[in-house]
């Protein structure tokens, strides 16, 4: 189905290139590939190009989903392809926005992407606040925090502290 979604999705900004369309329909269909391809091809070129075609968009008309959805499937990006400064940098601006919303369902992943970057950093005890900060928000919740769907399709979901005060996940 990503497969089939992938491609129309080309096939729609081929013909975009003859009769050119608004800037928010370019916006979703940049965002569609991004996604598509991120879940179909992994973390390619085009995928991060179309993700930042997004993002750019996205901002310019204002559109702060988008611009968290855009920043999101970059974080994805720069994750997969090892650029974990560069992620950890496209994190902090997610957080920022998530700020701004000020959405309670959006600021743990923002603490997720970037206590996730500073772990593959290899900086644990940044990572670990972070992460703590996700867990602090979630349990003050009312009601439980969806987690993001492609977060949960994640391998390694959180980092594991080091230290001699823990030998688990989490234990102190």
């Amino acid at each position: 189905m990503m497969e089939e979604c992938r491609g129309r999705v080309e096939q729609a900004l081929t013909l975009v290139r003859e009769a050119p369309i608004d800037a928010r329909g370019e916006m979703k269909l940049q965002a569609a590939l991004g996604a598509s391809l991120l879940f179909t091809k992994g973390a390619v070129p085009a995928a991060g190009q179309a993700c930042t075609a997004a993002l750019r968009l996205a901002e310019s008309l204002g559109d702060t989903e988008y611009q968290l959805n855009a920043l999101w499937e970059t974080w994805i990006h720069r994750t997969n392809t090892g650029e974990h400064a560069a992620a950890l940098a496209v994190a902090e601006k997610f957080h920022t926005l998530a700020l701004e919303q000020a959405d309670p369902a959006v600021l743990p992943i923002a603490d997720r992407m970037i206590g996730m970057s500073y772990h593959y950093l290899g900086d644990q005890t940044n990572a670990w606040s972070h992460i703590e900060a996700d867990a602090e928000r979630r349990c003050r919740s009312a009601t439980a925090l969806p987690d993001h769907p492609v977060l949960v399709r994640s391998k390694d979901r959180r980092p594991y502290r080091v230290g001699a005060d823990s030998l688990a996940p989490g234990v102190r």
